[in-house]
């Protein structure tokens, strides 16, 4: 991203704060920047031309419980359409992993980017910083389910009144969606706000990415495991988010060995940031074991202790934060890379298998690439988010009336004159529809037959084909 040229435009921009709203969720709002369509677009190079529309950014506060039930105060960032629009659909997206309390979506940083996608598409765009993130107080509760969910919904209820204030209309239809962290984050919000929904909102669609569903066998896999681990800190940084709320220990040094524990400690105290606690304990264990593996950072006696004790406390609390036991009813989407070398793809396979094997219906699992790493799969996996929460939001029945949906092979893409489709059944029924829904045009096909889109103007459309029970979909950018 060109994060220098952002930073010089929000530098510019007048930052101020409203008076705190008494008596409502939403504590306080300030101005965090404004971003043109055209700029937009540059920064995401490529895909920016998949944008329709320039964002406003805003940093809110709002009033929350911390996880002792105490109150606290959270932030985030809410992202809106420059399109003069005055009703949108929401967008909830829980970020990934950040590297300290600063570095998280309220002041634009910490995954923002992908706000900026859905909102630059037309949606009003929330995005948590999390409990222990941003302005709320105490160490961050790293994949800790219930107060990622909660963070959300609050965050939501504050959402309501900012968006109220703004004479902004909200639809019904709530969107939700996050990667990596954000991935088991927004499944779990999904999870709650299915069991008890917010009045005035039904959880229309959901994208979970490259998410750890199953913490108790990915994260204790790492724990227990004698392979090398590109980011060991991620284990002693799950440690130090839990044992606050599960007491797994009275001291550190109970756990981690002599070596790290100095390393620990300050990232403990937040005097160093999760990137240079996983730097310093790669650096030491490789020195040590010509290795960095992660459960090496633990005294050995913890590590038996919890590789043959099946009811062990560590166990029990990282079972207590999985989110994949349950059955979505809104249509779901488990999107993942199959060579991910951060969050293993069998997550995304067993959350979609128990999910089915309970009798869940729409849920859809895909690999998005089988070679792309966690990094690489972040924007195949947004992509794929923006089209599927785009095919529900244009019409309710546009992508669900037809028991079977395929991808539709269509080319060129981008396209300026004649559009073919690849392996399309005879007499098929092709429609189109632009990104607000509208439908531009409809024909009967037979296989090898081109289509004329020369007519329409350059954007991005939604192409349907029926044949039988069959629904192919896909997405075409049209570019003179």
């Amino acid at each position: 991203m060109k994060n220098i040229y952002l930073r010089l435009i929000i530098s510019l921009l007048s930052i101020f704060t409203i008076n705190p709203l008494a008596g409502q969720k939403l504590i306080s709002t300030t101005p965090a920047g404004i971003i043109s369509r055209d700029f937009l677009s540059f920064l995401f190079g490529a895909n920016g031309a998949l944008l329709e529309n320039g964002i406003e950014l805003y940093k809110i506060t709002y009033s929350t419980v911390d996880v002792f039930g105490k109150p606290d105060t959270a932030s985030g960032l809410i992202i809106l359409p420059s399109n003069g629009k005055k009703s949108f659909f929401p967008v909830i997206y829980q970020h990934g992993t950040v590297d300290d309390r600063n570095d998280v979506p309220s002041n634009v940083k910490g995954g923002w980017e992908a706000g900026a996608v859905f909102a630059g598409l037309g949606y009003f765009t929330i995005l948590p910083d999390y409990l222990g993130l941003g302005t709320s107080r105490g160490y961050h509760p790293y994949v800790h389910a219930a107060s990622q969910s909660w963070a959300a919904t609050d965050m939501l209820k504050a959402a309501v009144t900012f968006a109220a204030n703004a004479g902004i209309t909200l639809n019904e239809k709530l969107f939700i969606t996050g990667y990596s962290q954000g991935g088991h984050a927004s499944m779990a919000l999904h999870r709650d706000l299915e069991k008890n929904p917010m009045p005035g909102f039904k959880v229309a669609g959901a994208a979970h990415l490259s998410g750890p569903y199953s913490i108790s066998t990915s994260m204790l896999d790492i724990l227990l495991s004698d392979k090398e681990y590109g980011t060991s800190g991620y284990v002693p940084h799950t440690l130090l988010a839990y044992n606050p709320i599960y007491k797994l220990y009275t001291n550190l040094n109970q756990v981690i060995k002599p070596a790290y524990l100095d390393i620990v400690l300050r990232r403990q105290k937040e005097e160093i940031g999760l990137n240079q606690m996983n730097t310093l304990l790669t650096a030491a264990l490789k020195k040590d074991y010509g290795k960095a593996i992660p459960s090496y950072i633990f005294q050995d006696s913890v590590v038996n202790n919890i590789k043959n004790n099946p009811n062990h406390p560590v166990r029990l609390a990282l079972k207590d934060n999985d989110t994949y036991d349950w059955v979505p009813k809104a249509p779901t989407r488990i999107l993942y890379c199959k060579a991910d070398e951060q969050v293993g793809y069998t997550n995304a396979i067993f959350a979609d298998s128990v999910m089915r094997a309970k009798g869940a219906q729409n849920v859809f699992i895909k690999d998005l690439n089988s070679a792309f790493s966690h990094g690489q799969c972040v924007e195949p996996a947004l992509l794929n988010s923006v089209l599927f929460f785009k095919s529900l939001s244009v019409s309710t029945s546009l992508f669900a009336v037809h028991s079977k949906t395929t991808d539709l092979k269509v080319y060129p893409n981008p396209a300026s004159t004649y559009l073919y489709f690849e392996n399309l059944p005879n007499a098929s029924k092709v429609e189109w529809f632009n990104l607000q829904g509208q439908k531009m045009g409809n024909v009967t096909l037979d296989a090898g037959n081109e289509l004329f889109i020369g007519d329409l103007s350059d954007g991005v459309y939604l192409f349907r084909a029926i044949s039988g029970n069959e629904i192919f979909t896909g997405k075409v950018v049209i570019k003179k």
